[in-house]
């Protein structure tokens, strides 16, 4: 009696374990659907909450061609707010056809985890600015160069044409399609008083990107590059960590930067244009229709976001001085010499013929 009663109570406590186990491995994967890569909520298109796994799969089964589209930039953004038109587009020429799934806000990663995403492609495809390409490709190192792009139009020609093209090209060492070249703007220095010369910024701790040319143009100017998320900005300006930072003005107008730096030199240091990718073998796997619909959606979203770019930047100079900003502008040519020093640390890694290709846009 003893015996079966142990072994009663011992497949009783196996079945309690078991349920346990399966309940904890169920509770583990409703975190993972509902959670993104970097834990926030995903939300795959505008007014859309995420789409069911299950919804997904019977969209792959019914024909339906799933592409999915990272940018970091909130759902206001420029680059946001293209690949919003570009799903319209894609899906009202494929007759819904492709599902074309746009994730704001560095759902799927920050910039860096979008090229990785693409390049394998567990990302279909993504915009990014030029900051992180030089890790995959070094030629993507010259337009972090200061001051080598001084009109935006006439480097577009040059983006547009065969040299801009050999350098999308490039990208497919690493699987990826470069599609073509969107607009980034120009980035500027916010603090809490005036920069208007060069030595303006000696000494102070400038909250910058990670990259390798612009953090290196601060140092040259004295200044203490520190790269660090917006988010982590803001905090840190507030506690006396951090004084000014450098962007373009989107984000300085989207992150209320004008808030704790309100001051904003109108310095134009660096140009940042924003390369659309998609996977390679992904792209080429797609039907000829598809395919082209795919083209023409992404030429129209890239050139309706140049546009909106160059438009841009002073509409929110005007909207931001009405908010208490004060802007200064300075002399670029005194800027373009502070910072000249730069292009002798990037001698033997930059072609020269790309500098000088971009320099003479005449």
């Amino acid at each position: 009696m003893r015996s079966r009663r142990s072994i009663k109570n011992l497949s009783l406590i196996m079945a309690i374990v078991l349920g346990i186990t399966l309940s904890g491995c169920g509770n583990s994967q409703i975190r993972e659907d509902k959670g993104s890569s970097s834990g926030e909520t995903q939300s795959t298109t505008v007014g859309q909450p995420q789409t069911e796994h299950d919804d997904q799969s019977a969209q792959e089964n019914s024909g339906i061609i799933i592409i999915k589209a990272a940018v970091t930039a909130t759902d206001e953004g420029a680059h946001s707010l293209a690949l919003f038109k570009m799903k319209e587009a894609i899906e009202e020429y494929t007759d819904g056809a492709v599902d074309f799934q746009v994730y704001t806000n560095g759902q799927l990663g920050g910039e860096r985890e979008i090229v990785e995403g693409v390049s394998i492609g567990t990302i279909e495809c993504g915009v990014v600015s030029t900051g992180p390409l030089p890790n995959f490709v070094q030629d993507f190192m010259v337009l972090d160069l200061p001051y080598l792009i001084k009109d935006r139009t006439k480097a577009f020609q040059i983006m547009d044409g065969e040299i801009g093209q050999s350098m999308l090209d490039k990208l497919d060492t690493i699987g990826i399609k470069g599609m073509s070249f969107w607009d980034n703007g120009y980035r500027y220095i916010t603090s809490s008083r005036p920069v208007v010369h060069p030595e303006d910024v000696k000494g102070m701790k400038i909250r910058t990107m990670e990259n390798e040319v612009h953090m290196n143009t601060f140092k040259l100017l004295g200044a203490t590059p520190t790269p660090m998320a917006i988010s982590e900005f803001l905090t840190a300006v507030r506690q006396g960590t951090v004084d000014g930072h450098e962007n373009v003005m989107v984000s300085i107008d989207m992150n209320k930067v004008y808030e704790v730096n309100p001051c904003i030199s109108l310095t134009k240091h660096f140009y940042s244009a924003a390369p659309f990718l998609v996977n390679a073998d992904f792209y080429q796997s797609l039907p000829d229709d598809i395919r082209q619909a795919f083209d023409r959606a992404e030429k129209e979203a890239m050139e309706w976001e140049r546009q909106y770019c160059d438009e841009l930047d002073n509409e929110l100079i005007e909207k931001m001085k009405g908010l208490g900003a004060e802007f200064y502008e300075v002399d670029i040519d005194e800027w373009a010499r502070a910072t000249q020093g730069v292009y002798d640390l990037y001698e033997d890694k930059i072609d020269q013929a790309l500098i000088d290709a971009f320099r003479n846009e005449d």
